[in-house]
């Protein structure tokens, strides 16, 4: 039933998985009792959707599941900090950003307790906290944090400078200062990531598309249009050999470089783009397909 559940949420059927869900719950309680496990596990899932259905009692559900948690299995226990998180995450899904910050600080402070500073629970709850405190207009606080992050990230064992992780958490410190106006920060840093992922696993792969395409468009928006344009370029050709031109990927990183290069008024070299294009992907999949293709919005 639980399984059922689960799927009914990933289908975003929450009312129905919520029918299902209280049913889990009444029957754990009246066996196992409130303090069990599993049954504040249901607790738990019966809050997440109540929260998806923007319910008011889900902040409630999910604070009452933490006290019993930190009463039944202790204040550091994982499924303790967890609630925590639950009820952060509840909050924020209700707008009470400065309660919710409240509890991120928490929960990192008890990671940092329980995993230490360099453990990829503390560095995810710094990213929350700091894009929390982002939100709440706290900006120097919240770049301080995911700097702390980086910079735990690149010295953390098992980590380093080019692992997925610490990318992750750079190319977030560079949004946040792109979003700050901070653009000579923050193209260094997308710069790096991108560089990185090209070195460790290859053009055309998803995460190094990612983090050019976010190059170009932040080169773009600065007026370096040429080399945005070039960066698109090699997205798309390498997306044509790995992908093929029959991919939605691949068309989209197309129509990112024409559109650079018609923002240059290099609108030749633009159709000629085009044309390659539509010409590849006719011959591989033939002419009715590449209407369909290419009248995509």
């Amino acid at each position: 039933m639980m399984l059922l559940s689960k799927v009914l949420r990933e289908l975003s059927a929450f009312s129905d998985a919520e029918v299902i869900v209280k049913e889990v719950l009444n029957v754990r309680q009246r066996i196992l009792g409130p303090d069990h496990p599993d049954t504040m596990d249901s607790v738990c899932n019966l809050a997440a959707i109540k929260g998806a259905l923007k319910n008011l009692e889900a902040a409630e559900m999910n604070r009452q599941n933490w006290d019993r948690r930190r009463r039944v299995l202790g204040p550091q226990h994982p499924q303790t900090v967890a609630s925590m998180g639950n009820l952060a995450w509840t909050l924020h899904e209700m707008e009470q950003f400065e309660e919710e910050a409240a509890i991120n600080q928490q929960v990192l402070e008890a990671h940092q307790n329980m995993y230490g500073a360099e453990h990829h629970l503390t560095l995810m709850s710094m990213n929350n906290l700091a894009w929390n405190k982002y939100g709440l207009g706290q900006h120097e606080e919240a770049v301080t944090l995911l700097c702390r992050a980086v910079k735990a990230s690149n010295e953390a064992a098992g980590l380093g400078p080019r692992h997925p992780e610490t990318l992750a958490n750079t190319n977030q410190l560079a949004a946040m200062f792109w979003k700050s106006g901070k653009h000579s920060e923050a193209i260094p840093l997308l710069r790096s990531v991108a560089e990185a992922y090209k070195e460790t696993i290859g053009l055309g792969q998803p995460a190094t598309n990612d983090s050019m395409s976010a190059l170009a468009r932040v080169l773009k928006e600065s007026g370096e249009r040429a080399e945005a344009a070039d960066i698109y370029r090699q997205v798309f050709e390498a997306c044509v050999q790995v992908w093929g031109p029959a991919n939605d990927g691949t068309l989209g990183f197309m129509k990112d470089l024409t559109d650079a290069l018609k923002g240059m008024g290099e609108l030749t070299a633009a159709a000629d783009v085009e044309k390659r294009f539509n010409m590849a992907v006719l011959q591989e999949m033939g002419l009715e397909w590449l209407q369909d293709m290419t009248a995509q919005p």
